[in-house]
């Protein structure tokens, strides 16, 4: 990421649970650059097995992230404010 994109939530979107191995996908929300949706793999002693980029959700604007983030039903809701320079 660019040096002006910093972390700013993380919202978890769904999980999954099979005999083998546990999987759930979370939405990483940034500041001043694009949100990515992730999913994570864990085995049955909660160690991180693998990750992978599943979606980026781009975003070119110059608005910032507020740490508000909602996911239901298959719908995502980021809030955005504009800065105070605009």
């Amino acid at each position: 990421m660019p040096a002006g994109a910093s972390f700013q939530a993380v919202t978890l979107v769904s999980y999954k649970y099979n005999p083998h191995f546990y999987m759930e996908t979370v939405l990483v929300t940034t500041k001043g650059f694009h949100n990515f949706e992730i999913l994570l793999v864990f085995d049955d002693d909660g160690n991180c097995l693998s990750s992978l980029i599943d979606k980026v959700l781009y975003r070119y604007g110059f608005y910032d992230t507020l740490n508000e983030v909602k996911y239901s039903m298959g719908y995502v809701a980021i809030s955005y404010t504009i800065p105070y320079l605009f």
